[in-house]
């Protein structure tokens, strides 16, 4: 009973909770990137990574002029990655019932000049497809404005009005194999940043993430959708459906077996809480309210409980 109480109060802490969209702009030298997100996605970070490996690509290029990666992070449904290449001032206008026309640009304190921007529109940014557009961009930069076009694109919620070269010639770039020197960028180590030596921490290297206890690795991703430290544990969700709980408290490190999550079609990262005697809250946020979603972790058992929601409030 007392687990049930402490679980009903969490669960409208959580229900309370507003939301709006925000950006996190970074500056790597020459590289600025911009991310529009609605939570703290590990896509955050992601673009961090990019933006690091774009450092590293201009500087292969002695490429000294600015250069802006636009991300518009589309978490509410994945349609596919779909990328936009120009040489411009950075702006773009949306288009939306609730807003109107509204304009967003790289630098609202700057007075804006003609740059490379690369924007991404996506659930999952793809690190390698962004770097291949920006080496053709550098080779290439002269050229871009005079083939490049105004176009709209649309989403679930907005119309994009932006600059872009054609669909067809951003296709071919990103079928070409990676140029040796691309090869060589990717090959470089990339931390996500962390407090302590003793964190539990990942790394980007080949288009793979490495998670890393002091300097051994412990796990290989594909992915990593959300990266959850509390306290000695972590929480690694691989997909938005998945996740590994890695246990820190001792000499040796566990791992837990891949615990899947039943028809999660949730927006947002989960908010975690521990509870005590080992158990913690996983709690899936919904645009909708009254639609989050319950789930219980058993770290002694290694046991996901899923739709708790269902047991504190039957219907």
């Amino acid at each position: 009973m007392k687990i049930l109480i402490v679980i009903s109060i969490i669960l409208f802490s959580f229900l309370t909770l507003a939301h709006q969209d925000f950006t996190v702009t970074k500056k790597f030298g020459n590289i600025t990137t911009m991310i529009k997100t609605g939570y703290q996605y590990e896509e955050i970070k992601k673009v961090e990574i990019i933006g690091q490996l774009a450092q590293v690509l201009s500087k292969k290029f002695k490429y000294k002029k600015p250069i802006f990666l636009d991300f518009i992070h589309e978490y509410t449904g994945n349609e596919g990655n779909r990328y936009f290449l120009s040489f411009d001032d950075g702006e773009k206008f949306s288009s939306s019932v609730l807003f109107g026309k509204r304009k967003e640009t790289s630098d609202k304190k700057k007075k804006l000049e003609s740059k490379v921007v690369i924007r991404a529109f996506a659930d999952n940014f793809e690190i390698i497809n962004v770097l291949k557009l920006l080496e053709y961009a550098i080779k290439n930069d002269k050229g871009i404005e005079s083939r490049q076009s105004e176009i709209e694109h649309s989403t679930k919620f907005i119309t994009w009005i932006l600059k872009s070269i054609s669909k067809k010639n951003i296709k071919n770039i990103l079928k070409k194999e990676n140029s040796s020197i691309l090869n060589k960028v990717i090959n470089n180590k990339i931390d996500r940043p962390r407090s302590s030596y003793y964190e539990l921490r990942y790394y980007w290297q080949n288009d793979e993430f490495y998670v890393v206890n002091r300097e051994d690795i412990i796990l290989a991703l594909y992915n990593i959708y959300n990266f959850k430290r509390l306290g000695t544990a972590t929480f690694i969700f691989d997909e938005e459906n998945s996740f590994y709980f890695i246990d820190n408290s001792s000499l040796e490190t566990k791992v837990s077996k891949k615990q899947i999550i039943n028809n999660n079609d949730n927006s947002g990262p989960p908010i975690i809480k521990y509870i005590g005697n080992e158990k913690y809250i996983i709690n899936f946020r919904s645009m909708f309210v009254g639609k989050d979603r319950i789930l219980l972790y058993l770290k002694d058992k290694d046991m996901l409980i899923q739709d708790l929601e269902k047991i504190i409030s039957p219907k």
